[in-house]
């Protein structure tokens, strides 16, 4: 029986905009709106598929096809929709459009072949042939392919297909184990994340239901384009073992900078800097509803300047310990950094997040987790800020209602504290341009061992 997802009005209207946002992105900046092109950028951020939002905002005139071409343009009207949220109108189209699969509330998962075909039906001939190359040969002997690849031992992909070739593991957790990894064709280098298989872990949940919410986190977390937010490049979860493809911090991650130094902090100028971006990454996804609700110090990295950046957006949503809409799974790891609305099962909001990267915070201040007689950070540091004590202890309050309500709010006392800007000010984020002589960070190597990893792969 084919795999099923859930869909809703509101997730389409989403998605709908998000494909016309990126596709005025595109034109503005000069990318190719090749419709594959556009496809493959996409298709693992929206509930459908490509080709079912393609008919849908064709015939509403959002968008128009060149069927020669195979490119796509905004018309007017999909270039206003693209500057905001859905229209009452563009929701009212969905509906209509959408009916059969909006009423069943479900929808099948179609097939890479399937899919093709529904696209390969809306234009007139196949992909146009790429510009004649110059043949031209260059001076000295022709390369090989073994030296244009390097230390890779790649087979070339199959026409359209993408694949990825691993290397040795850089990390793991409750939900995976994340790799060092290259992309084949670009030779751009990677992590590749593969998920846990959910049966191992003896919790009670649909493997349809689990498909469906693991697109929707990582789609979410995908949306989010802030320097301090680990970027999400692909998702396939049509092979044996689903991976997702992320972008590579060559710097670590905060638990294992932090274990490195045993019980002794980070310097005070480096966590407050760290701190201020994170706190601007986690304002950019609270701006957009997006919740985290699973910060930990493993979850915390850092580039190889040492910029730091959030990672693993809504992952401690995917498991829970029964069907329906029972607890969330709770990693143990990050009990110490959960807010006690969210151990007593209450509503949470981003106000919980405020409370984590708090105590994430302190530990990254002073190597250690706060407790109720520790000295406060300008007492540990004393080259901080006394004002800083505050903005502390109100991230940490145990009563939501006294704590800061997101984390744009903290981000303005953190500014506010220090008006010379030197971690940043409305607008204006500070972040390191060159690692340190003192801590520089291991620069991300190519794969070791090696293994292919892509759609379609047995």
């Amino acid at each position: 029986m084919p795999a099923e997802i859930l869909v809703t009005r509101d997730d389409l209207g989403q998605d709908a905009v998000f494909i016309l946002q990126y596709l005025r992105e595109s034109q503005r900046e000069g990318r190719s709106t090749h419709m594959l092109d556009v496809r493959g950028f996409i298709a693992s951020s929206v509930t459908l598929e490509f080709s079912d939002y393609l008919k849908f905002l064709r015939k509403f005139g959002y968008v128009t096809l060149d069927r020669d071409q195979h490119t796509l343009a905004l018309t007017p009207e999909g270039d206003l929709a693209a500057q905001g949220d859905p229209a009452a109108h563009l929701l009212g189209e969905l509906d209509e459009f959408f009916a059969d699969k909006l009423k069943n509330g479900v929808v099948e998962i179609q097939s890479e072949e399937e899919e093709r075909q529904n696209l390969a039906g809306l234009v007139s001939t196949a992909r146009p042939p790429p510009p004649p190359e110059d043949l031209t040969p260059m001076p000295g002997p022709a390369p090989t392919f073994a030296a244009l690849a390097g230390d890779l031992s790649v087979v070339p992909p199959a026409e359209d297909e993408l694949f990825y070739v691993r290397g040795e593991p850089i990390g793991q957790g409750p939900h995976g184990v994340v790799y060092r990894a290259r992309h084949a064709t670009l030779g751009t280098d990677i992590a590749v994340k593969e998920l846990r298989d959910a049966a191992s872990r003896k919790f009670h949940q649909d493997p349809q239901e689990l498909v469906q919410r693991l697109k929707t986190e990582l789609s979410s977390q995908a949306k989010l384009k802030h320097p301090a937010i680990v970027g999400v490049h692909d998702l396939d979860l049509t092979v044996p073992q689903p991976f997702a493809v992320l972008e590579l911090c060559g710097g670590g991650n905060l638990r294992a900078g932090l274990e490195g130094l045993r019980g002794v902090g980070l310097p005070p100028e480096d966590v407050m800097r760290a701190f201020a971006q994170l706190l601007a990454g986690l304002a950019f996804a609270h701006e957009r509803g997006v919740v985290h609700h699973n910060l930990k110090a493993e979850n915390i990295l850092f580039d190889e300047m040492g910029n730091a950046k959030l990672g693993d957006f809504g992952f401690g949503r995917l498991y829970r310990i029964g069907s329906g809409e029972g607890p969330a799974f709770v990693d143990a790891a990050a009990v110490g950094y959960r807010a006690p609305e969210l151990l007593q099962k209450g509503a949470a909001g981003p106000a919980a997040d405020v409370y984590a990267l708090g105590i994430l915070f302190y530990e990254a201040l002073t190597g250690n987790i706060p407790g109720r007689r520790s000295p406060l950070p300008s007492k540990v540091a004393p080259s901080l800020s006394e004002k800083i004590d505050d903005w502390f202890e109100r991230m940490t309050a145990d009563r939501p209602e006294e704590r800061y309500e997101t984390a744009a709010a903290a981000l303005g006392d953190l500014w506010a504290a220090y008006p010379d800007g030197r971690y940043g000010s409305p607008g204006v984020a500070v972040v390191r341009t060159a690692a340190a002589p003192s801590a520089a960070a291991p620069k991300a190597g190519g794969p070791k061992s090696q293994k292919a990893v892509g759609r379609n792969q047995n």
